[in-house]
């Protein structure tokens, strides 16, 4: 069940972690706000004792009992998807109401929930390899609408069941727990909406949704279904960034006025600022085309979108901005505690009705937040 930011300090106390201690990801209080300074002087007894019970800290999400998930997509805050914390599995004693998403079981830290990947990619584009921590759970499950494209992962799991529609996979396979959805942007919400609906915990990969609206509709799904869910953004996990951003909200360098962050993308394989190909040659025996295109309207295929080539069109991708800003923008979001920009300017070349221009500039300007001083992000 969801609990108030009190109720979770509690939590941490019935995991027999100290008020401070990392497990993963923070717990968070209204003064602390997203990365607080932890000062921990080492575990008691207890908390060894008991860390034997609920298993080591990890970055597992499968694992963690209370977290957050943060969409930079539309600079809101953190959303609070929080799930028991219970020590064995259990099933709930009352069945769902009708009309409403199944309920979620709880599982011990320790035990390995069935997992299913959507879009398995290859040669660590696709969701076994981009989340290590999560192949050491059972993958069931692999999903993609190329089978000759993610081949390398299918032949790494060979138990998993093979899948190209996650829509027959949802339903028919009935031992998956969570899902792992790492498909082009433009699917990130239906795969997501429809896998939290049955009662799925999510890990979708950044950018959680390919426009604002979806986002919105994915946030209302979460927090109606109860499932836990997370977006995935690595580079947000590590230790160096949430020192970074302590070091910044201590004050030692002082008040931040001006952030500049920038990216080397796109590559010559991203198709930016081109028209739509004219050529309609056949689609490939191993690509499910329609699978592909799933709510983006109808167009003939062309190896100019898949695969991984989609990021640059409209219909699939958000371009460089939302592929990138999520890495290299979230610091300074999250050290200063940015919210809604109050003005955005920017200039660009090569713009396309349907492709992402070739390269452009943009200027956040963010009002004062408190005592801190307005800020002016340029990306």
């Amino acid at each position: 069940m969801c609990r108030t930011l009190d109720q979770r300090r509690v939590v941490s106390q019935r995991l027999c972690l100290p008020p401070g201690a990392r497990h993963g990801f923070p717990f968070p209080s209204r003064s602390q706000d997203f990365f607080p300074v932890y000062k921990r002087e080492g575990p008691s007894q207890d908390h060894r004792k008991c860390r034997s019970l609920v298993g080591e800290p990890s970055l597992n999400p499968f694992t963690i009992n209370v977290h957050y998930q943060c969409s930079l997509s539309i600079r809101s805050s953190c959303v609070p998807i929080c799930t028991a914390a219970a020590i064995s599995k259990r099933t709930p004693p009352w069945p769902p109401r009708p009309g409403h998403p199944p309920l979620p079981t709880s599982y011990a830290a320790n035990e390995k929930r069935n997992i299913a990947i959507i879009g398995a990619g290859k040669d660590g584009v696709g969701g076994v390899l981009n989340l290590r921590r999560v192949s050491g759970e059972n993958i069931v499950a692999i999903c993609d609408i190329d089978h000759q494209y993610a081949g390398p992962n299918l032949e790494r799991y060979p138990a998993a069941r093979r899948w190209f529609d996650y829509r027959k996979m949802l339903d028919e396979q009935k031992d998956i727990d969570a899902v792992v959805v790492s498909t082009s942007d433009h699917t990130h919400a239906i795969i997501s909406i429809a896998a939290m609906l049955r009662g799925k915990r999510v890990y979708c990969a950044k950018p959680l949704a390919r426009t604002i609206g979806e986002v919105r509709q994915m946030r209302k799904v979460a927090a109606a279904s109860k499932v836990v869910t997370q977006m995935g953004n690595h580079g947000t996990y590590e230790p160096s960034f949430r020192r970074a951003v302590e070091i910044i909200q201590s004050g030692a360098i002082g008040g931040v006025t001006e952030v500049h962050t920038w990216s080397d993308r796109p590559f010559d394989y991203w198709k930016h600022s081109i028209a739509r190909p004219t050529e309609t040659p056949p689609v490939p025996d191993h690509v499910q085309w329609d699978l592909f295109l799933g709510p983006a309207p109808e167009r003939p295929y062309h190896p100019i979108y898949h695969p991984f080539t989609w990021r640059g069109w409209w219909d699939f991708g958000t371009g460089v901005l939302g592929d990138i800003i999520c890495h290299t923008a979230n610091l300074a979001y999250m050290a200063l505690k940015l919210t809604y920009p109050s003005r955005i300017s920017t200039r660009s070349e090569g713009l396309m009705p349907e492709t992402a221009p070739r390269w452009a500039e943009m200027i956040f300007t963010f009002p004062a937040r408190g005592t801190a001083p307005p800020v002016e992000l340029t990306w």
